[in-house]
């Protein structure tokens, strides 16, 4: 087992506790560290430290529109299994906003000796999430009339805009920021604290009530997304020759679960964060078998 196994089992059995004592001030603050602090600062350090390589850049631009390609699916599709708005959101922010760092990176590393092949949809990731918050705010009933809640996304704006200028003030700089990206994306381990307080709520019922919508997602994230990847792919490539380096990272990434964000998300918005907890927990496992047995094919 490895450290950050240990670290991530450790914390949500942590978080799990901490529900049952009741210190529901604790998770609060560390979901507010989360949102506001180590988002804005993966979103600013890795648009900074981004190099200027153009078959790089245009794998960013596929990932961005597989992610809103699956958002619009994802979102129209609920249509026909769930009544209520607030659930199709929910699901869609679950099916789009991918485990592109945390769980891709290692399993790149383990198929393919390096991370490198995943890199551009974790860079998308960051892009296109400051664009999302900014549409939860508004869509998310009580979030644009309260001005605290539509100031939510300020700071991760502030860095998307921020990160940009600098890239293009001082397109080749080097910061060597690799230090720093690693001390966020172990402060994005936290985020197990969260996962473990949902599971404590999580009932038996409750995955009974909502079987079917975990099937129809599990459809959508193991047929749908990745033949999505691959039409983008073929389709916005023709013109361009690009690694199958990039190519094979796309797909590993287009079948990962849930990222860890969507539960912080759906607690700061709103959104049904005990279904969000669901599909993590449940899509999370089958992602790891699926992504390891397409990725070794695929090699």
């Amino acid at each position: 087992m490895s450290l950050e196994t240990l670290i991530a089992g450790v914390l949500t059995v942590a978080g799990f506790t901490l529900v049952r004592a009741r210190a529901y001030r604790i998770l609060k603050v560390v979901n507010d560290v989360l949102f506001y602090v180590t988002l804005p600062g993966l979103i600013f350090f890795t648009i900074v430290d981004l190099e200027g390589i153009d078959e790089f850049l245009a794998m960013v631009f596929i990932s961005l529109i597989h992610m809103c390609v699956m958002f619009v699916f994802t979102y129209l599709t609920s249509r026909a299994f769930l009544k209520d708005a607030l659930m199709r959101l929910t699901i869609a922010t679950s099916l789009t906003i991918n485990n592109a760092i945390f769980l891709a990176m290692p399993l790149s590393t383990l198929i393919y000796g390096y991370a490198t092949p995943v890199l551009p949809y974790s860079i998308a990731f960051n892009v296109y999430l400051t664009p999302y918050l900014v549409f939860l705010t508004f869509k998310v009933p009580g979030n644009s009339n309260n001005l605290s809640k539509a100031l939510k996304p300020l700071p991760h704006i502030i860095a998307f805009i921020a990160s940009l200028s600098l890239k293009l003030t001082a397109y080749d700089l080097n910061l060597g920021l690799d230090h720093v990206l690693k001390l966020l994306s172990y402060m994005n381990y936290a985020g197990f604290l969260i996962i473990g307080g949902q599971l404590a709520k999580l009932k038996i019922d409750y995955l009974r009530s909502f079987m079917r919508s975990v099937l129809i997602a599990s459809v959508i994230k193991y047929v749908v997304s990745p033949t999505a990847a691959v039409l983008l792919y073929m389709s916005l490539t023709l013109s361009k020759h690009i690694s199958g380096i990039y190519f094979n990272g796309l797909i590993l990434q287009s079948l990962m679960p849930p990222a860890i964000t969507t539960v912080v998300i759906a607690e700061t918005y709103k959104l049904d964060v005990k279904f969000t907890t669901l599909l993590l927990t449940v899509l999370t496992p089958i992602s790891i078998i699926v992504s390891i047995a397409v990725g070794y094919l695929i090699v």
